[in-house]
């Protein structure tokens, strides 16, 4: 309906014109369109997680956390706050987090609403408690 603004045209519902302008519309089009902005905003919003957790560090060394974060951690907060449930075996962690900075992880998760498998890239950030 947009090339009606073209034409400086305004159908409201109760005009008899607008069961013409109704049938031009590609209702599966619009709906395949929908669809696919509703994956990329899913997508966006995957790739912006980032979970900060703050640890007490090491005196000798303080690039080392003292408490490690740990992966039952991890995929109970990316349940909580993103509502994304990761199986244990689907997120690649081979040992705990104690290095303070950003470490970035790999998780795929079955997602029931799209009815596909999702793999995303996370960040994990380990800071310094005060």
């Amino acid at each position: 309906m947009n090339h009606l603004v073209k034409q400086k045209l305004g159908i409201i519902t109760t005009d008899p014109r607008i069961k013409d302008e109704e049938a031009k519309i590609d209702h599966e089009g619009l709906k395949q369109k929908q669809k696919v902005r509703l994956y990329n905003v899913y997508i966006e919003k995957l790739l912006k997680i980032v979970l900060n957790y703050s640890r007490p560090v090491s005196q000798i060394n303080e690039n080392v956390a003292l408490q490690p974060v740990t992966k039952e951690e991890i995929l109970s907060d990316l349940l909580s706050i993103h509502g994304v449930k990761v199986a244990p075996e689907n997120l690649s962690m081979s040992q705990d987090l104690e290095n303070i900075g950003d470490s970035y992880l790999n998780a795929r998760f079955f997602s029931t609403h799209f009815d596909r498998d999702f793999s995303f890239t996370f960040v994990v950030r380990i800071m310094k408690r005060k």
